[in-house]
């Protein structure tokens, strides 16, 4: 197989993948020495093929941590958002809401966009309760369901919008410098520390030999970053004005490329 025609920025996940998979081998062998010593003695292998094995080994290991890592995190950012779900109705500004942006969905989506229809706040609706209470017997009936149908149409709109909405937003934050090469690399990097650094942590409670000062402040210091990242990861995808602009301005562009195609298709 050619890998000189994968790029390495790619490539840089699968080969960091080794860093947590070798200090799991190495806390293996501080914790089961005579394991490791028979492996390393064994005569019939050669020292190349001994090496290759154990990172063939710290691979498969290294890979399967940062995957049940990345799994358990989206476990969690499932139950997060299961707590902290708001209906749209709920919001009393909301930024998909925006004239200008709801402007250019609708140029983007054309027919399948959603009606732009005024969201009815519950201020609108207590007020207007109170009006209809005082109307005649005859007409109250009529005007309650009225305005029960024309809420539900407004909060069933509102809703779409924000749907559409929130696609944007996850994915101009899931693409936000992700195709930059130092971006890549980075990313696999500090992903593979910070499982090494869990990792090492959970490993210390078991083996004795892991308590090392250094060893520890490894590890806590990776920890510690995971989970500041992991909250400003969190902050970021439940902060949906963090991206109205960059939505707008990603609309604005593609409306752009439309109308420019469009004209050269006709002039063609």
């Amino acid at each position: 197989m050619d890998l000189s025609k994968y790029p390495l920025d790619k490539l840089s996940s699968f080969i960091a993948a080794i860093i947590p998979g070798s200090i799991a081998i190495l806390i293996f062998a501080l914790a089961k020495p005579g394991i490791f010593t028979w492996f390393v003695n064994l005569g019939f292998l050669g020292y190349n093929t001994k090496l290759t094995l154990i990172l063939a080994v710290a691979f498969v290991i290294g890979i399967s941590m940062t995957t049940c890592l990345n799994a358990l995190l989206g476990g969690l950012g499932g139950v997060i958002v299961g707590f902290t779900y708001k209906h749209s109705f709920q919001y009393d500004v909301a930024p998909w809401r925006d004239p200008q942006w709801r402007k250019l969905v609708k140029e983007q989506l054309g027919t399948r966009s959603p009606n732009d229809s005024f969201m009815i706040s519950e201020f609108m609706l207590n007020l207007r309760r109170n009006l209809i209470s005082s109307l005649p017997e005859a007409q109250r009936v009529q005007a309650v369901n009225n305005l029960n149908a024309e809420t539900i149409a407004s909060r069933t709109d509102d809703a779409n919008w924000q749907q559409w909405y929130d696609h944007y937003h996850f994915m101009i934050i899931n693409q936000s410098g992700k195709e930059d090469f130092v971006w890549r690399v980075h990313n696999a990097l500090r992903l593979n520390l910070e499982t090494s650094g869990i990792y090492t942590l959970i490993s210390a409670a078991v083996v004795p030999s892991v308590r090392h000062w250094w060893c520890m402040t490894f590890a806590c210091v990776w920890v510690t970053l995971f989970f500041v990242e992991v909250y400003t990861e969190w902050r970021k995808a439940a902060n949906r004005w963090l991206t109205l602009n960059d939505q707008i301005r990603y609309l604005s562009l593609t409306d752009l490329k439309k109308a420019l195609s469009e004209q050269a298709a006709a002039a063609s």
